[in-house]
């Protein structure tokens, strides 16, 4: 179970990552120009965070919109044969998938903001150094 979730965190921590990475390169003079005109980091970058984080859960939202009607899980499956009563073996599904989209989210926004405080400096910058290392 540990796993799936690591797993699944993983591939959606790498997609926001990429996306903001992509996304602020291609938007930099934007930020620069809302950083210029007195916003904060988080507010000139919070379009691009948005972005990221909805392109890194949507594969998973998509799944969990349609649990048990298009789509019978295997864990599910392999409860009922094994014994288990089907209601009982949705519950435990539907707790798997709800573990599965928390942690999702939490990791995608722990990682986005950390990630996001990388591209700038203490003085509300652009971090050139970090800017050069992703270009390279």
């Amino acid at each position: 179970m540990g796993s799936t979730v690591i797993a699944n965190t993983m591939g959606i921590s790498s997609v926001i990552l990429e996306r903001i990475k992509s996304d602020v390169l291609k938007t930099r003079g934007k930020i620069e120009a809302a950083l210029s005109l007195g916003a904060t980091p988080l507010q000139a970058t919070q379009s691009v965070m948005h972005n990221a984080l909805r392109a890194g859960l949507l594969p998973t939202l998509s799944i969990v919109a349609v649990l048990g009607i298009v789509k019978i899980p295997g864990w599910m499956s392999g409860m009922i044969v094994g014994g288990i009563s089907p209601i009982e073996a949705a519950v435990y599904q539907v707790i798997i998938y709800l573990m599965l989209l928390s942690s999702a989210f939490l990791s995608g926004v722990i990682t986005s903001s950390l990630f996001i405080r990388q591209f700038f400096t203490k003085d509300q910058q652009f971090s050139l150094t970090f800017l050069n290392r992703l270009l390279t």
